[in-house]
Parts: C-alpha cells; structure tokens; sequence
C-alpha cells in the first residue's frame, strides 16, 4: 500500500507555511518541500490544495498536481516491471524528473517572475515601481561591476547601492527609500519560493525619508475656490472635481469612476481603488 500526502509545516514568523509532500510506500518513506509558502487559512487539507481565488493559487495547485504525476507515473511503470511498487525506484524516478527540470534560476529571473506576479495582484504603479527598481538594479550592476545574487544582497551591496542612489543618480532619499522597500519585498517574495535563504539582513536596510511639505487650503480658501465663477466649462469642471474631492476626502482616480449607483439616499458608497477600503461617506445636505 503507498500513500502519497501534501500537508503544511509549521508556521513561520509571519504565519506562512512551506507545502510538503511525504510518499511511504513498502514501510519506507520520504519527504520533499515544495518550496512555497502560504498562509494557513488558504489551504484545504481534505482536498491537499489551495482555495483558487488568483492566478498565484492556480499557478500552485498545478505544481502540486504536476509532482503527484510524477509519483504515480513512477509507480506505475514499478508495477508494469516488477508487478509491485518498488520504494527506491520511485524515489529515484522522481528526484530524476527534478533534477531534468530544475534549472539554475538567476536573481533577476526571480525578479521578473515577481513582476509577472505583481502584474495580477498590485496595482499599475506598484508594477511600475517594481520596473523601475530592477532598471536600477542592472544599470547599478553594470556601472559599479557588482555581481548581483542572492547571497551578495548583504550589508556591502546596500551601503553601496544607497551611494549609487544618492550620489550617482542624485535621487533624493524618499526615492531611494522606496527601491529599497521594493527590493525587501521582492527578497521576501523569493523566500517564500524557496528561491534564496531567509535574509536577516533585510532589516538594516533603511532609507531616512523626509517628510513632505504639507500644502493645503483653509476651509475660506477652498470656498472662495468653491464660489468662484469662471467663463471657461472646462476649467469649471476642474474646479468642481477638485472641490469635491476635498469636500469627500477621495481620490481623482476615485471619482472618475463614480456611478449613479454608488449615490445612495444620503451617501456615497464606493471601494477605493488605491487600498481597496469600502467607504460610507455622508452627503450634507
């Protein structure tokens, strides 16, 4: 009698979980990791799968699905031979059929992997971002000769990579703190893969950002914008659209989607694109 199981590890730090797979066969069994990482609450032990809610829990249920063929592929060639499932034989068979397809994955492989991700989960500007910092990455590569790995992504590469930032491209330090922000998520990203090994380091990389300047109207101000008649129709619906969105608190990218639905009897009802926050608000009347 074989079995074959996929189940969660313990938890980590942050609550995720490896996926595992254990095959006992023949009183003899062994374990792989499959090298990714998800929070408890997605997984369904009775079915050994993901709850399917994006492409990322498809992308790994397919992988799942995938290492169970090749088990049972094994063990049925070990019966068609030997009329019996042989222990050794299908381990071998499948750490072969691993071995055929791992191919050494370079650092900005994973890189555009993540963006590939992130282009179905974040949004536009995130992708964007993510763009931009790996633009920076191979342009640092080249300009200071700086072999880019897992394993360089250390103290060294961060104090010389925050230079090439400042002093190189003269950008100013909230930008440099966001490629820096954008380079810990993509590293966490690729633990969670199994990609790289866990980094403490991350946590001294830091960018001291600077607070913005805060520019606003005063509520006599905005009314005199608010009253103010001009002959223009299109500049009257800019002043109108900005109005209201200081009247409401929402976003330009918010109100350009409003609809006749989202007006209710004494509010507005909406979720916000930027967070995805589902609001109430009041309608004075």
């Amino acid at each position: 009698m074989a079995t074959l199981n996929f189940y969660l590890d313990k938890a980590d730090k942050q609550g995720k979980s490896f996926i595992m797979m254990t095959y006992l066969a023949g009183g003899q069994k062994f374990r792989h990791s499959v090298k990714l990482k998800i929070f408890p609450d997605k997984w369904l032990a009775g079915k050994q799968r993901l709850k399917e809610n994006n492409q990322e829990d498809k992308f790994i249920n397919s992988h799942i699905d995938n290492l169970e063929n090749i088990i049972k592929g094994a063990q049925t060639h070990s019966l068609l031979n030997s009329n019996e499932i042989n222990f050794s034989y299908v381990k071998q068979k499948f750490n072969d059929a691993l071995n055929k397809k791992e191919v050494k994955r370079t650092l900005e492989d994973c890189f555009n992997e993540y963006l590939a991700f992130s282009r179905t989960t974040h949004r536009f500007k995130t992708t964007e971002r993510l763009t931009c910092t790996l633009n920076h990455l191979k342009e640092f590569r080249k300009s200071k000769r700086y072999e880019l790995t897992f394993e360089r992504i250390n103290q060294s590469f961060y104090e010389c990579f925050i230079s090439y930032l400042l002093i190189d491209k003269e950008l100013v330090n909230n930008s440099a703190d966001t490629y820096i922000k954008s380079i810990k998520s993509f590293i966490s990203f690729s633990e969670s893969r199994g990609y790289c090994k866990i980094n403490n380091g991350l946590k001294n990389f830091k960018v001291f950002s600077d607070d913005g300047d805060l520019i606003y109207l005063s509520e006599e101000e905005l009314l005199k914008v608010f009253h103010l008649k001009l002959d223009d129709h299109e500049l009257n619906v800019v002043r109108e659209n900005f109005c209201f969105a200081c009247f409401t608190g929402l976003r330009y990218s918010d109100i350009v989607k409003l609809q006749k639905e989202n007006v209710k009897e004494n509010y507005i009802e909406i979720v916000t694109t930027k967070t995805k926050d589902f609001l109430k608000i009041p309608l004075n009347l």
